[in-house]
């Protein structure tokens, strides 16, 4: 079908994060935070008031496929404030940290101070990331192209036969990913290389309250530029 065709031209690869119970917890897996321990290195960033920030995920490079120009070696962790988590009104307070692979070896699990954050189930139960590497096509509404069918097909018979493939090829079975187009922005920005994106709420893989969106220029990731990267929360 012609009109797959053109969407296939669109496509991009992009790195899906889907998430498994983890009964063992390690210090260097790629993984979302949790309320009772968390990968500790040297310090835990402090936000604009002094007080500790919430650790929020980390992201192990040698766990993900080839992409991009992504760095093979080190983990990269994420902090937000934990008024972040709990007030669509606060201004994102944020922390990244990347740790060399010189100094993986040195990394452990510490307590964390439990928070109340029952809406949020990737925080109360250890969660690792597992990546995979796939296509994303240009956005397709959830409805499909149901406001220009009838330009496009000739009967019901086709529209099933083009949702079928687009599904098999495109549908998601998470908003985690690295990489790819964002599902939504609270404001338009220059940097365009979604580092992480992470739905957060009610449902472990679509969310449902609020994404947060870590965004840099480019996947160079070293010490000096992690500070230009920008976070957006979304709250829906």
């Amino acid at each position: 079908m012609n009109l797959i065709s053109n969407i296939d031209g669109t496509a991009n690869d992009y790195i899906e994060i889907v998430m498994s119970l983890s009964n063992a917890l390690s210090p260097v897996k790629s993984q979302i935070g949790n309320l009772y321990s968390f990968p500790f290195f040297k310090d835990i960033p402090a936000d604009q008031n002094g007080d500790p920030m919430f650790f929020l995920a980390q992201v192990n490079f040698e766990e993900i496929p080839h992409f991009c120009g992504l760095p093979d070696k080190g983990i990269l962790q994420f902090y937000i404030s934990y008024k972040n988590l709990i007030d669509p009104n606060t201004t994102e307070d944020f922390a990244i940290k990347l740790i060399a692979r010189e100094d993986i070896d040195l990394m452990r699990l510490i307590k964390y101070p439990p928070k109340k954050l029952k809406h949020y189930p990737l925080f109360i139960t250890p969660y690792h990331f597992n990546f995979h590497k796939r296509k994303m096509s240009v956005p397709v509404s959830e409805n499909g192209f149901n406001d220009v069918y009838d330009e496009i097909f000739a009967s019901r018979e086709q529209i099933m036969e083009f949702e079928k493939e687009y599904f098999n090829r495109y549908a998601r079975n998470s908003h985690h990913q690295i990489g790819g187009l964002p599902i939504v922005m609270k404001r338009s920005s220059k940097r365009e290389f979604s580092l992480l994106q992470l739905a957060l709420g009610n449902s472990i893989e679509f969310g449902g309250a609020l994404n947060i969106i870590f965004l840099a220029q480019d996947t160079n990731i070293s010490p000096e530029n992690i500070k230009d990267i920008e976070c957006q929360i979304f709250w829906h």
